[in-house]
């Protein structure tokens, strides 16, 4: 459901934007980044994060503040990538120590 209401959002920014080359290349790298943003969001504390990111991007917007927009923008996604990042280093750990299984 919240990967649903981000999409959301984002669709929002692309239509405001009125730039439909942006919305395409935009739409290209939400795609991709699909499966981090699920990875990111997996994280029990990163919701209340998560809102409070989107809140100051919202914000600054609605500021008109073009800059504070572009910054908010970056912190929500270096915030999340580092989420999405520690986890995935988590689960490799987690892989290596689980014994193998031996094959008869």
């Amino acid at each position: 459901m919240l990967l649903g209401l981000k999409r959301d959002f984002y669709e929002v920014l692309m239509r405001g934007s009125r730039n439909p080359l942006v919305g395409r290349m935009f739409e290209a790298i939400i795609n991709r980044n699909t499966q981090l943003r699920a990875t990111s969001l997996s994280d029990p504390g990163r919701l209340p994060d998560t809102v409070a990111e989107i809140r100051r991007v919202v914000e600054a917007i609605e500021a008109r503040d073009a800059a504070g927009a572009w910054e908010a923008c970056r912190a929500h996604v270096r915030s999340a990538a580092a989420v999405a990042l520690r986890i995935l280093r988590e689960r490799e750990q987690e892989a290596r120590a689980a014994p193998s299984a031996a094959v008869p």
